[in-house]
């Protein structure tokens, strides 16, 4: 019996989306390349097509995934509010100078609020989110809620809890969707792409096994698998590399010590 090469093992399910989708394409182009492919080694058009389609699908759920955490329309309502809360706060501040007595004593009796309030606007967004919902509770206390009225800051108060509402509202559908394309991906995509290439290398393989020593295919396709063997190794030895990176970046964390929430720029 003939000695014949094989594939190495890659087990490429462990990858993320981003590496097992540009092993695929690799694969799909050191192929693609080939003009005797579907005569040497019997991959037809058809089966490269359909390994293509989902290569495709695999990429443009990542791009979609990408769009979405860069949406411009959460970052528009974070803004929103920010600029609606420092007025409130900057108005609440300014009504302590105030020559009208009345708004004068108002705004000396929210001063401590607003003082404790002063800068959520830079805090971390998550963070924010919930601080203002905090100042909003502090000024809808009885002893708070005249003072507000007095300065005429009923409506603002109203429209940073709906714009902050808004805001948790838009993250958590983004969450949501993120999930989704993720769980796309993982489970209904790559899957097919897996099975797609297995059944390609299966088809190398067999033209191996089968082939005519005498038609000199032999070392047209040993050459491939060799080929495909180097594009394993390389990207067996990234995931390699890029495991060893997150043990050495593992901290002992028996005195771990919880630090403040950097704030966004």
């Amino acid at each position: 019996m003939k000695s014949v090469k094989v594939f190495k093992p890659l087990q490429v399910s462990l990858f993320t989306n981003g590496p097992h989708v540009a092993f695929m394409q690799r694969i799909y182009d050191e192929l693609n390349s080939l003009l005797d492919r579907a005569e040497k080694l019997h991959i037809p058009d058809e089966l490269m097509e359909e390994f293509k389609s989902f290569i495709d699908l695999e990429s443009d759920l990542m791009k979609e995934a990408k769009k979405l955490l860069n949406t411009s329309a959460r970052q528009d309502t974070d803004k929103e509010r920010d600029d609606v809360v420092v007025y409130l706060l900057q108005e609440m501040k300014n009504a302590a100078r105030s020559p009208i007595a009345s708004k004068q004593a108002a705004g000396k009796a929210l001063a401590a609020v607003a003082d404790a309030y002063v800068g959520i606007q830079n805090e971390a967004q998550d963070t924010e989110t919930v601080s203002i919902r905090g100042l909003i509770v502090d000024l809808k206390k009885l002893e708070n809620a005249p003072h507000v009225t007095t300065l005429g800051l009923d409506d603002v108060v109203a429209k940073l809890e709906e714009v902050n509402e808004r805001y948790d509202r838009e993250r958590k559908e983004l969450s949501a969707k993120t999930l989704a394309g993720k769980k796309d991906n993982s489970e209904v995509i790559r899957p097919q792409t897996d099975a797609v290439l297995r059944r390609i290398l299966d088809l190398i393989y067999a033209s191996e096994l089968l082939c005519d020593e005498e038609t000199g295919d032999l070392a047209f396709i040993e050459e491939e698998i060799d080929i495909i063997n180097v594009i394993i190794d390389e990207f067996r030895a990234r995931y390699n590399m890029s495991q060893a990176q997150k043990k050495s970046n593992k901290k002992d964390d028996s005195s771990l010590e919880f630090k403040p929430v950097e704030p966004k720029a």
